[in-house]
């Protein structure tokens, strides 16, 4: 068996005429490559019996002459469309400056709560049979009074006994929500009777009073039971409307109704009717009002000005007011333009105030523990509905008549909650013009029947929603409300004021008067220990000031604003305070960098009090969020072309942040940035004062990466500042980077932990590997050492490397990229250089004893390759063809294929990777032969390298070349 020589021979290659042959001329473009391809439609015509006989049509060719537009754009101008037309479906009546009922809702919810028992009476279940409409029986009845009859019979049989429980507020709710489930399937089942009790049941609700302050939930909670009895009654009745085909009418015309829905809603309200207690009775009636639809297409005004007239009879002023609100809802929602029963309900409400002084209705509320201004607040979210309704695009003089009205009363009980309504529903920008008057009325109420706290802090809350004028803020006006407001005694009034005048005085007033106010709450709560109860509120407050004054250096520069700090005294509320402030001076203005010292120490004390609270019982997102806030305020902060103070606030932020892996990547790259920078202003000409401020950039990567737990990003890092140091001329310092990349590659781990999973660490390795021999192309070898000694060793520990598996490749892959570097190095003149660095080439000037040097070296390193190809011959015949093909693919590229005995290395190199490529092997080997084949149009060895592969010259060698290497 004869042997094959696998001498490899470098070629020589003038890079700078490579690069301009492949260097192909490129012409400009006028249209986007991912761009509709519009066709214009062919000239000529087909008749119509060719087009039709024809059966087969070109999908894509249909759609490029239909598209006009992309289809992603297509889809979104459709979206906008149909959001567009659903909002003008609703625009005739709600408008965007109206509140809905469901955001008040949840703000009411939230609100008034209780830790309170709650009782509830409810009627006891009773299933029997006689709950269930008998409808047979009621066929048989013919006269109006029988079937009355028979419907009081089932509803006193439904009844049955009542019991009456007290329930936490979650179990009040829990039972709330499933009467309502209760009541859908009762429904569902055709128990009509049933579901009106557990409607009528719902109404008697809510006429108890035993927990007063919860009565606003309450209300809520009931009240969207009765509104779905409401629609369950109405979606009934526009079913039995329907037309004989099945079809639904869209808009309700009465005299299109046929007969026998007309007698259904007559029959449903008639049933309403015979309720006998007042309460349930309107509001049910209520529920149902949008039926009246059915009968006539203005009866319902009739029924709304008589149903909130009947609310004058129901005894409880609260319960009244409440009853209104719910009036008022449904009027908005029938008919938004029809004012009539809210005036009515507004006039009445006022005047029902007068009762509150009434011994029956104080003892009632006293009994709870109640005060008068507290009692009246329970009025509010009844009367700031009613108030909105009333008020909406109401013209000004008619709006000026109430506000007028409200004035004259202010002396009265009633004053304060009604002047709290209108504040709460004015037009901020009317607020605004006229605000010097409504701070007069405000003091012309009497704190003992309304906290003037709450009226300040509405005020305020409608100047924020304003247009604030162009010129200067009125200082008179912060003046004439602090005065009052700092003298409020009790902390939670004085702070629900404080929170609101501070935001908008961080809008509208400068630091001076915000740090006043600073001053003034500092004052109020340090004593006893006040604040500790409003560290919500005072956080709010901080975010707030963040989030409205642009120049953070101006807020922290105020003398108040440390002490104001220093009030979150519980570690997890001053951490997160610390938090929301590194949040918003990171994400407000983005690319905005600063160099300013007291914005930089306050910060910087945030982040060091937030990095100090971790440890190794905290979670892994709240690491990686607290890696992310200190990394961007770190990259934030910018000195300009004063570098050195930027690498003293490294320094600084190094010993500071130190727990932090990618805290501590980020500070090594950006010194490598600051070097780079510098580099870039002197222009690559370094002087003693910058080559001494690179070599202490290279000193503090050189000290920090060994902290690093990572082994890839130690080896990422000693690369990279490798590179950033022969950048900058400092080549005895790339040299120990990268002799400590090396030692650290011959301990590196078989597996490594990427985005929290263990993988194996070969194809990390392969990249940086490839990596630092990019590098060494153009490092200079160093006079003291051997030849390539930098290589050199890092073969030898590629070699030794105890990461890598038997049957694994990346050890062979690796050793060819070697022979890559190795055949560069041997080149008259490298493929690239670094400014005023000399390398290899200039350095020996192809020097015999370096040339003889390198081909020993390639020549041993090409034998470990052969080797590593026999001892996968038996084990894994794939793996050889496709390790034997990337051998190939790389000599032609870097071997010199004149010489014979290469040439026949390559045909052998190629007949085996033939044998068992896989799928992708195959696809790369056809891009190598089609790459051959252009080359031999102008190369000669590439033409003959290709006869050979394919066949066209007999060849023994070709015979069997897996022989050859066994």
């Amino acid at each position: 068996m004869t042997s094959i020589s696998t001498k490899w021979t470098p070629k020589k290659r003038d890079y700078v005429s490579e690069h301009k042959q492949l260097n192909k001329t490129t012409n400009a473009t006028t249209t986007h490559p991912l761009g509709v391809i519009v066709t214009n439609k062919p000239q000529t015509t087909i008749s119509s019996s060719s087009s039709s006989s024809s059966p087969i049509v070109d999908p894509l060719s249909l759609k490029t002459t239909q598209a006009e537009i992309d289809p992603l754009s297509r889809a979104l101008a459709a979206a906008i469309t149909s959001k567009k037309d659903s909002t003008d479906e609703y625009s005739p009546t709600i408008t965007d400056t109206f509140e809905p009922w469901s955001s008040k809702k949840g703000v009411i919810l939230s609100q008034y709560i209780t830790t309170k028992k709650i009782s509830m009476t409810t009627a006891m279940n009773n299933t029997n049979d006689e709950s269930i409409i008998d409808n047979t029986k009621m066929a048989d009845m013919t006269t109006t009074a029988e079937r009355v009859k028979n419907r009081l019979e089932q509803l006193d049989a439904f009844e049955g006994g009542q019991q009456t429980q007290s329930l936490t507020q979650q179990e009040y709710v829990n039972r709330i929500n499933e009467m309502s489930k209760d009541m859908s399937q009762a429904w569902k089942n055709d128990q009509r009777v049933k579901t009106l009790k557990i409607a009528i049941q719902c109404g008697k609700l809510l006429a108890d009073m035993n927990v007063m302050e919860f009565y606003p939930s309450k209300f809520c909670l009931i009240t969207d039971v009765l509104d779905t009895f409401g629609k369950l009654v109405y979606n009934r009745l526009l079913e039995k409307s329907a037309s004989s085909t099945g079809k639904i009418p869209e808009r309700v015309v009465p005299d299109l109704i046929p007969d026998a829905t007309r007698e259904t809603a007559r029959n449903w309200f008639y049933k309403i009717a015979i309720i006998r207690e007042l309460l349930p009775r309107i509001l049910i009636e209520v529920a149902i009002l949008k039926c009246y639809n059915f009968l006539s297409t203005t009866h319902y005004r009739t029924a709304l000005v008589q149903l909130v007239k009947m609310c004058r009879g129901i005894g409880d002023p609260l319960v009244a007011a409440y009853t209104r609100c719910y009036i008022c809802r449904v009027t908005i929602d029938i008919d938004f333009k029809y004012r009539e029963p809210i005036e009515i309900a507004f006039t009445d409400l006022c005047h029902s105030f007068h009762q509150i002084n009434t011994a029956t209705v104080k003892t009632v509320y006293q009994l709870q523990k109640l005060t008068t201004s507290i009692y009246l607040s329970l009025y509010s979210p009844a009367l700031d509905w009613i108030v909105q309704c009333l008020l909406h695009k109401l013209d000004e003089n008619k709006m000026e008549k109430i506000v007028n009205k409200t004035r004259t009363e202010l002396n009265m009980l009633s004053g304060g909650v009604v002047l709290n309504a209108l504040l709460n529903t004015l037009p901020p920008n009317h607020v605004r013009s006229k605000v010097q008057r409504y701070i007069e009325m405000i003091n012309e109420c009497d704190e003992q029947y309304f906290p003037k706290s709450i009226l300040y802090r509405s005020l305020g809350l409608s100047l924020l929603l304003s247009s604030p004028s162009s010129t200067p803020s009125d200082l008179q006006l912060l003046n004439s409300v602090w005065r009052v407001v700092t003298k409020f005694k009790d902390p939670s009034a004085y702070m629900a004021c404080a929170e609101v005048w501070v935001e908008l005085t961080s809008k509208e007033y400068t630091t001076r008067e915000l740090n006043t106010m600073l001053s003034d709450i500092i004052k109020h709560l340090t004593p006893d220990r006040v604040f500790e109860e409003y560290y919500g509120k005072l956080h709010a407050i901080m975010i707030k000031l963040l989030a409205n004054i642009q120049d953070f250096a101006s807020l922290f520069a105020m003398d108040k604003i440390l002490p104001f700090l220093d009030l979150f005294q519980r570690e997890h509320v001053r951490v997160d305070l610390f938090k929301s402030i590194l949040h918003v001076f990171i994400n407000k203005n983005p690319q905005e960098k600063t160099n300013d010292p007291v914005l930089i120490t306050a910060v910087m004390h945030c982040a060091k009090s937030v990095h100090d609270t971790l440890g190794a019982l905290t979670n892994d997102d709240e690491l990686r969020e607290v890696s992310g806030l200190l990394s961007s305020l770190i990259r934030k902060v910018d000195y300009g072309k004063d570098v050195e103070q930027e690498l003293k606030f490294c320094v600084e932020a190094r010993g500071l942040f130190g727990y932090l892996d990618s805290v501590t990547i980020t500070l090594i790259q950006k010194v490598n940035t600051l070097a780079v920078s510098t580099h870039r202003i002197v222009n690559g000409v370094q002087s003693t004062a910058t080559s001494s401020f690179i070599r202490a950039c290279m000193a503090f990567c050189y000290i920090t990466i060994p902290s690093l737990e990572h082994p890839l990003n130690k080896l990422q890092l000693y690369t990279l500042c490798a590179q950033t140091a022969y950048l900058n001329q400092s080549l005895s310092q790339g040299d120990g980077f990268f002799k400590m990349a090396i030692t650290l590659l011959s301990d590196f781990p078989k597996q490594i932990e990427i985005d929290g999973k263990l993988v194996s660490s070969d194809k990390y390795l392969y990249e940086s590997i490839t990596n630092i021999m990019s590098t060494l192309v153009v490092v200079p070898d160093n006079p003291d050492a051997g030849v390539l000694y930098l290589a050199h060793g890092l073969n030898n520990v590629i070699n030794q490397m105890k990461c890598f598996d038997d049957t694994s490749e990346t050890r062979a892959m690796l050793a060819m990229n070697m022979l890559c570097l190795l055949s560069t190095q041997i080149q008259t003149f490298l493929p690239y250089h670094v400014l005023k660095v000399e390398s290899n080439d200039t350095l020996y000037g192809n020097d015999e004893s370096f040339l003889n040097e390198i081909h020993q070296r390639l020549s041993r390193i090409c034998e470990q390759i052969i080797q590593m190809l026999k001892d996968l011959a038996n084990t894994n015949p794939k793996r050889q063809s496709t390790l034997a093909l990337e051998f190939f693919n790389r000599l032609i590229a870097h071997g010199d294929l004149n010489q014979p005995k290469c040439i026949k290395f390559a045909v052998n190199l190629w007949n085996l990777a033939q044998k068992s490529l896989n799928p992708d092997a195959q696809k790369l080997a056809k891009r190598i032969l089609n790459h051959i084949e252009a080359r031999s149009v102008h190369d000669k060895s590439f033409k003959r390298l290709s006869e050979l592969i394919l066949g066209n010259i007999n060849d023994t060698s070709q015979s069997s070349s897996l022989s050859n290497f066994t």
